[in-house]
């Protein structure tokens, strides 16, 4: 939008190029064309996060309309002239200039630096928590550490949910290894023992980040209008990269917990052998209860 604008002022701006005040509306128009062309460029180099901020997000059609206002009001004000000769163009022919300005202070915006923000607690810690925290023997120190790592791992599953259940390809590929309710069901395991977090750095610090930073490109790119070969072997490796990162989360909440899975075997093998206990001396009294009562007719048939 912004090549063709700017195209379409300089092409206009020809008809005016021989006198002063028609070098200026061409340059105006040539700055607005480089700033288009700029930004073309950029776009094919910056994909854009879906879920930004509403604040971050580009104001295109502000700048393009404003530029187009600019068109309009610089082909109005063509005939008009003041004394001394000069076309009036204060209005009307810089503002295009103004726009392309807009538009190339936008794109610096877009591009600036952004600092890492720690991940935010936005809600007090309940008693109940604190005694857990407690009760587990976390200093202080390691309760803060703790909850500022469980608060980045909850912000990541939120922004993960949210882009899975964008893309219907994504949910087909994660259900096979059911990893939505694997991950909820690995950070409550974290949560109900959090002295070992350390034992589940890979899936915090690591697997779990990767996982939504590749599904939010994986969206992205098949947003894309035009889709090259190029295009489809990446989502294919991306499918491939995630199925994996799907199953080492699996596997590693299963170990995880293993130790709690074998108490709740061990605590149901001793189950079942004191039910079998119990239902062999229960068969053993009945016997011995009925023994007596055979005797008495015995003796009345004899």
């Amino acid at each position: 939008m912004w090549t063709f604008l700017g195209y379409m002022y300089a092409v206009t701006g020809l008809g005016m190029s021989t006198t002063i005040d028609g070098i200026w509306f061409l340059g105006a128009e040539l700055i607005a064309l480089i700033f288009g062309l700029t930004r073309f460029f950029i776009e094919q180099h910056i994909m854009r996060r879906p879920e930004k901020p509403k604040e971050e997000r580009v104001r295109e059609y502000q700048v393009v309309g404003l530029s187009f206002v600019g068109y309009l009001i610089a082909t109005a004000t063509n005939g008009m002239v003041f004394q001394g000769g000069y076309v009036s163009a204060l209005f009307g022919l810089n503002i295009p200039l103004f726009a392309a300005i807009v538009a190339g202070l936008t794109i610096a915006w877009q591009k600036r630096k952004r600092p890492v923000e720690p991940a935010v607690i936005d809600h007090p810690m309940s008693q109940k928590l604190a005694n857990h925290y407690e009760e587990a023997g976390l200093s202080d120190s390691e309760i803060a550490v703790f909850r500022e790592t469980m608060a980045g791992a909850s912000k990541n599953i939120h922004s993960l949910e949210t882009t899975v259940n964008s893309s219907v390809e994504l949910q087909d590929i994660l259900r096979e290894f059911d990893t939505m309710n694997v991950i909820h069901a690995y950070f409550k395991a974290i949560v109900n023992e959090p002295k070992r977090m350390t034992e589940s750095a890979p899936f915090l610090y690591e697997q779990l980040p990767n996982m939504a930073d590749l599904t939010r490109k994986y969206v992205i790119i098949t947003r894309h209008e035009v889709k090259t070969a190029d295009t489809y072997l990446v989502l294919n490796q991306a499918k491939d990269a995630l199925a994996k990162l799907a199953a080492t989360i699996r596997d590693e909440y299963a170990a995880f917990v293993h130790d709690d899975i074998e108490d709740l075997d061990t605590t149901v093998t001793l189950t079942k052998q004191q039910l079998a206990r119990h239902a062999s001396m229960h068969d053993a009294q009945t016997a011995a209860n009925a023994q007596p009562d055979a005797a008495p007719e015995e003796k009345e048939d004899k």
